[in-house]
């Protein structure tokens, strides 16, 4: 429905309709934030919980915030009534904090456990076939874990077959799986019937050969969806080295649908050394030739991504026994300068930049920053964020 005035804003505001929320982030106590380098906060200690990118390795994974609890809370659902961002604030408690920029991201899909110490292709997962059976309703069964049993228990995924689906599904439609263990789910019709634990009944097995493929329940078309790697962990001895990402090797599907998509530019990952083992850290963002940040760069005429099928070094790191990221689908939604210490960085999206960003009902919200500064170590970052619906 949205506003359509001031005047109705401000009586759905005086309604009930919103939900204010605090965030606050820590930097880590061993290596200092280099300047002209994005980070996600989100990756970081603090409220909301720590995003270490679980999953099984090379899975799709779709966190929301009812789900992970890695995004800032908003309010849960609110349809048929649409949800937006009014304004936000952020500050850092040191100088070296400012300048920045703290950019509000939905967090839509990823992929854990990539290894950069190799240069051999990983094939990214995002479809398993599957059968189904009565047991316990809807149940499915099928070969790789797309959630996590406590944290993350909600797929949002599409259906397709070579025949006729079971009683319940179609293609059309996003479903959610609600995992019961590693390769079986039940089947709801929505992320709060999911949580609720209402599944569709069985009627039939269905015929033919299934697919589930995972799609974010929302931006499914991939408009305005971006890429980043995300450092994640490293064991052994510092790393060494500036891999470069294939050209051939790094495949994503474009907004329109097109598969085998590859970057629009070379792209280097930031050098070997402790800059590049940071958690939270954008891999390839910096101030080196063939660095970009906060987001890879895509290919001519694409303005969005679906999914990502491969992932490829074509130089990779050196010295270390392991370096682990995470390939984040992120959809960038708003952004808060820093520019005084002590002082609140803020953005009102109804009068000082009419936008309204909207915020799905089970969004996953995190907040990505820019360095400015080399930030010292321990720097305690935090904000607030306001949302309305109506």
């Amino acid at each position: 429905m949205a506003f359509s005035s001031i005047d109705d804003l401000v009586s759905e505001i005086s309604n009930g309709k919103r939900e204010f929320n605090t965030w606050s982030k820590v930097t880590g106590a061993v290596n200092a934030f280099v300047a002209g380098n994005w980070y996600d906060f989100s990756s970081l200690v603090g409220t909301p919980t720590q995003n270490t990118y679980i999953g099984a390795n090379t899975v799709a994974q779709t966190p929301t915030d009812r789900g992970s609890r890695i995004g800032i809370w908003h309010g849960g659902p609110v349809l048929p009534d649409t949800k937006h961002m009014t304004s936000l604030s952020a500050w850092g408690s040191v100088a070296t904090a400012v300048p920045g920029q703290v950019m509000w991201c939905d967090l839509l899909m990823y992929y854990p456990g990539l290894s950069n110490v190799t240069t051999g292709a990983t094939t990214l997962i995002n479809s398993n076939t599957f059968t189904a059976s009565s047991s316990g309703g809807l149940l499915l069964t099928y070969t790789n874990d797309f959630g996590v049993a406590t944290t993350q228990p909600y797929t949002s995924v599409r259906f397709t077959t070579t025949t006729t689906l079971p009683t319940g599904l179609n293609t059309s439609d996003t479903f959610w799986l609600v995992r019961q263990s590693a390769t079986t789910a039940n089947v709801a019709t929505s992320l709060t019937n999911a949580i609720a634990g209402t599944f569709i009944a069985f009627t039939d097995a269905g015929t033919g050969t299934h697919t589930l493929t995972v799609r974010p329940s929302r931006y499914a078309d991939g408009g305005g969806v971006r890429m980043a790697t995300i450092f994640v962990s490293h064991s052994g001895s510092a790393s060494t080295g500036t891999p470069v990402v294939s050209a051939a090797g790094f495949q994503y599907t474009n907004q329109a649908g097109t598969t085998g998509r590859t970057l629009g530019a070379v792209t280097n990952y930031t050098a070997g050394g402790t800059p590049a083992q940071i958690v939270g850290k954008v891999m390839h963002s910096g101030i080196a030739a063939s660095n970009y940040g906060p987001f890879l760069p895509l290919g001519t005429n694409d303005y969005g991504v679906q999914s990502a099928q491969q992932y490829q070094l074509s130089t990779a790191y050196g010295g270390a026994t392991t370096m682990v990221s995470a390939l984040a689908l992120v959809r960038p939604l708003v952004a808060t300068p820093l520019v005084t210490l002590g002082l609140a960085g803020e953005r009102n999206t109804v009068f000082q930049l009419p936008s309204l960003p909207r915020v799905y009902d089970d969004a996953c919200l995190i907040p990505i920053f820019f360095a400015g500064a080399a930030t010292v170590v321990s720097s305690t970052f935090a904000g607030s964020v306001d949302f309305a619906y109506g």
